[in-house]
């Protein structure tokens, strides 16, 4: 998840995800123009408490697609 991650490198080797979050950051990184408000719904779905990481993951993608980047 993030910058610096080489999505293709890690796709083509099949590397395997490693939480519920970074499940949702790998289909937003190989699709990102209709991932991003399936992102933000999935961590809404998540059961249970909230992690600071999800929260801020989630306000990030709010933000980005406020500013329509």
């Amino acid at each position: 998840m993030g910058p610096g991650m080489h999505l293709k490198k890690r796709l083509a080797r099949g590397d395997p995800v490693i939480n519920h979050l970074d499940k949702v950051a790998k289909q937003h990184d190989v699709d990102k123009h209709t991932a991003d408000r399936k992102m933000i719904k999935s961590i809404d779905n998540f059961k249970g408490k909230k992690i600071l990481t999800e929260k801020v993951v989630k306000n990030i993608m709010k933000t980005k697609l406020g500013l329509k980047m």
